[in-house]
């Protein structure tokens, strides 16, 4: 029997939509998959390397970098890849739906949580409910925060 813990983030191929696995070989210390969260999952552990191409998730994506050192990581963009640090303590969120591919070589020590569009807007008090008119939040990725 396997008691690790087991990634409850949600994780798709953005073309196909099918689920993609992005950590089965991370070394995962906690996961919120039995805690029964409503519209949030957190993971944390690390992972030797990690190289996704067009990955997805339906929920706001938010990864912090909990190693004592910088990582480096690949990132692509519209024209190319870029080199992007993380520094230690810092973040890299994805709005929900927007695919992204990375390509980071070295070791990763990493928590990450995802939160649900909908539960998002009622946390900040932005879901547009009887008391509440203003449109929902935009958010956009960013990395290093």
């Amino acid at each position: 029997m396997n008691d690790s813990p087991r990634n409850s983030i949600p994780f798709l191929d953005s073309r196909s939509g099918r689920r993609a696995d992005a950590l089965a070989d991370a070394r995962l210390v906690v996961s919120s998959d039995s805690l029964g969260w409503p519209g949030v999952l957190a993971v944390a552990g690390d992972k030797d390397g990690w190289e996704v191409d067009d990955l997805t998730v339906a929920y706001h994506y938010l990864a912090l970098n909990t190693a004592s050192a910088p990582l480096e990581l690949e990132v692509r963009r519209a024209h190319g890849f870029q080199r992007v640090t993380l520094e230690p303590g810092s973040i890299w969120l994805c709005p929900a739906g927007e695919a992204f591919t990375h390509r980071v070589s070295d070791r990763c020590v990493f928590a990450a949580v995802s939160i649900d569009p909908l539960h998002f807007q009622r946390l900040i008090g932005t879901d547009g409910g009887p008391v509440d008119a203003s449109p929902p939040t935009e958010l956009r990725r960013v990395y290093g925060v």
